[in-house]
């Protein structure tokens, strides 16, 4: 988690990795420097997260740099996470467990039957009563079988040399930090992490009409837009602009949040489906316009969604992913994350779009599913 080797730091408030990374620093500063208040745990854990690329969701959008190890068990073998419902490939070194000398954090799975007033007590007792059958020994075999230990911490056979694992666990168990620092971490995320400039281009050609996907990204993208700090600033970008006229056009410019998020919102509400799908030229320019004012202290983003394929006349995919991967190198390189809309987006050149710009792919092919998938993608930054 130094130096030019991060690639990303998971959001705390979506995914356990990021909450460990921040976690075990906390606790690592608390134990060796005798820092015990949250504020100044957090200024000094920001020195780590300023030198993240981008912060993920899921740590599957930081492939194929690197191997995913979030949720990862020894039944796994090291092999890559599945792609679109497909295992990928294992790779030559096999993933093994480490286990540092000062301690580490376990990954636990709670079951936790609730007591709240929204809780009664058939709810409360169906709970305890899944409880138990989840605890049977043939329910606990599933878990063993996957390379999981038992409710009582016997190992998985899975577990031993072979993958570096030991049936006793980690010498040290690092204790994870109180309740109240969890929650100061989650607060002050968005100030602890680094800010984004990000371009939003959303496809609104015809076919968007289609089973209603217009209206499922509107609603997802408002949703989405939440997320972003005050800090951050984002711009609105649609395509086509109407039919015969320009490929595409500037709803709102790239600007801070704080003063722009009922704007951002309302241009949202008003977008309406019309004409074809000027991929290609859209994106080439929505970089340019994102590379204009770019600068290595933000995150420089544009996040592209479409329904369809490239319909302009510039079908150069070749020329047009040279293009993403220079300009991805250098200090204010702009990344690309793709979304692939419904069941007839190019997922394959978007794909490779995200990867140029050393970016991430997301596929959305069911359009219900619009709505976590932009939470997802905006959770990057």
């Amino acid at each position: 988690m130094t130096g030019a080797d991060v690639r990303g730091l998971g959001d705390p408030r979506s995914t356990a990795l990021g909450a460990w990374r921040i976690d075990i620093g906390l606790h690592a500063l608390a134990e060796r420097r005798a820092i015990v208040d949250a504020e100044p745990l957090m200024l000094a854990v920001r020195h780590v997260a300023v030198l993240a690329l981008h912060a993920a969701s899921h740590v599957r959008a930081f492939e194929p740099l690197l191997i995913r190890v979030e949720q990862r068990t020894p039944g796994d073998r090291g092999q890559r996470p599945s792609v679109g419902g497909k295992a990928g490939p294992r790779p030559s070194t096999p993933l093994v467990a480490l286990y540092p000398v000062d301690g580490t954090q376990v990954s636990y799975h709670p079951y936790v039957p609730l007591k709240a007033p929204w809780v009664d007590s058939l709810q409360q007792d169906a709970a305890a009563k899944f409880l138990a059958y989840l605890q049977q020994p043939k329910q606990q075999r599933v878990f063993l079988d996957a390379g999981f230990r038992d409710h009582t911490g016997r190992a998985s056979s899975l577990m031993g040399p072979d993958t570096g694992t030991t049936t006793a666990g980690p010498p040290i168990v690092d204790r994870p930090p109180s309740p109240a620092v969890l929650l100061h971490i989650e607060r002050a995320w968005q100030q602890l992490r680094k800010p984004a400039r990000i371009l939003f281009v959303l496809d609104v050609s015809g076919s968007m009409d289609d089973a209603n996907k217009i209206g499922l990204m509107k609603t997802a993208t408002q949703r989405a837009a939440k997320l972003l700090g005050d800090a951050d600033q984002a711009g609105l970008w649609i395509f086509p602009d109407q039919p015969g006229q320009r490929d595409y056009k500037q709803l709102l410019p790239i600007a801070p949040m704080v003063g722009t998020r009922s704007g951002f919102d309302q241009a949202v509400g008003r977008l309406s489906a019309a004409g074809a799908t000027p991929l290609f030229v859209t994106l080439l320019a929505a970089i340019a316009a994102v590379k204009t004012g770019a600068d290595s202290d933000h995150i420089n983003a544009v996040v592209l969604l479409t329904d369809g394929q490239n319909s302009d006349g510039n079908s150069d995919l070749g020329s047009l992913l040279k293009t993403l991967s220079d300009q991805s190198r250098e200090e204010s390189g702009v990344r690309v994350f793709t979304i692939a809309y419904g069941a007839d987006a190019d997922g394959g050149a978007l794909g490779k779009i995200a990867r140029a710009s050393r970016g991430a792919a997301y596929d959305a092919s069911k359009p219900e599913a619009i709505d976590g998938v932009l939470t997802a993608v905006v959770s990057n930054f």
